[in-house]
């Protein structure tokens, strides 16, 4: 086992003790690895405590098979309010049918899988906006034809309860200063919420999303939405997210079309984004399928670097 995993694993079994997550001194239970792996400070409130370790071990759940997440739910009490962990354990056993040796191998490879997921999200720098992080995001952008469109699907966790508004940006460096206005982007939300105001300022495009109702810790919540570019002329060669919060996880998927519309494609993996605008390394080329369709994967983005693709055009003509 891996050595940080077993720490990990070992200070997460005894939150389930009593009454699990929902004791109020659960702030002391709190080991120094599960702390620095949440970035949770010596000083942090009692209830700020709670509410990111809540956050945390609930989202990780969210890659358990339901066997191991049903276990781990019930024991740490966040989907029961039984005061005892024996009868949490007896609640788990009735719901899976199995016997109480079972019931306890499932939690041990529960929490040593929780314990996977949250060392692979960690980030050696603490969060920039702590209301809420990303668990995943998976972007696709489809420039096979004459316009460009751009899909996201973005999974929340918030941190804080009562998170009813986010605020989103997105940054297109070609669109020119002044636009009739059947040319500007267009942002929709598909769901997961409404969008309200849009604002620009130079290349950046601010927007904010009321959630369908104010969110509890550790709720994921997933937010889709696209933007329709009326050309490609319009883009910067480079598909990338540049995080200011922690996020877990990132895909992106780019349909270049068939044959494909591109000359060369470079990963761009942890680069400081003013990089972006220097000649590409030799070593990011990566090869471009017959299909046009490029994919990218991360984990454990780092605040403030670009991870994603960028590319060159093939000729001076992008159209």
């Amino acid at each position: 086992m891996n050595a940080a995993r077993g720490d990990l694993s070992t200070e997460i079994g005894p939150l389930h003790r009593g009454r699990g997550l929902r004791d109020p001194h659960l702030a002391a239970r709190v080991g120094p690895g599960l702390r620095a792996a949440l970035h949770i400070g010596q000083v942090a409130a009692d209830f700020e405590v709670r509410d990111r370790v809540v956050a945390a071990l609930r989202a990780a759940t969210l890659e358990l098979p339901e066997d191991l997440k049903t276990v781990f739910l019930l024991a740490s009490a966040l989907t029961s309010d039984r005061s005892t962990l024996a009868e949490r354990l007896d609640q788990a056993g009735r719901e899976l049918d199995r016997d109480p040796r079972t019931v306890r191998r499932r939690l041990v490879a529960a929490n040593n899988a929780v314990a996977t997921a949250i060392e692979r999200g960690g980030r050696p720098q603490p969060a920039l906006e702590d209301a809420w992080y990303i668990e995943s995001m998976r972007s696709t952008l489809d420039i096979s034809g004459v316009e460009a469109l751009s899909k996201a699907s973005k999974v929340i966790v918030p941190t804080q309860a009562g998170l009813s508004i986010i605020s989103e940006r997105i940054s297109l460096p070609n669109v020119p200063a002044h636009l009739p206005l059947e040319h500007e982007p267009t942002i929709e939300v598909l769901a997961g919420g409404q969008l309200m105001a849009i604002q620009r300022r130079g290349s950046v495009w601010t927007y904010q999303v009321r959630l369908p109702a104010p969110l509890e810790v550790g709720i994921p919540q997933e937010i889709i939405t696209t933007i329709r570019i009326p050309s490609r002329r319009m883009l910067a060669p480079v598909l990338v997210m540049v995080p200011i919060r922690p996020c877990r996880r990132f895909e992106l998927d780019i349909d270049f079309g068939r044959p494909p519309k591109v000359a060369r494609v470079f990963a761009v993996d942890a680069d400081y984004p003013t990089a972006l605008g220097d000649e590409p390394d030799a070593g990011d080329l990566l090869p471009i399928p017959v299909d046009g369709r490029m994919r990218a994967s991360f984990t454990g983005l780092r605040a403030g670097l670009a991870y994603g693709l960028r590319w060159e055009w093939p000729g001076s003509d992008v159209a």
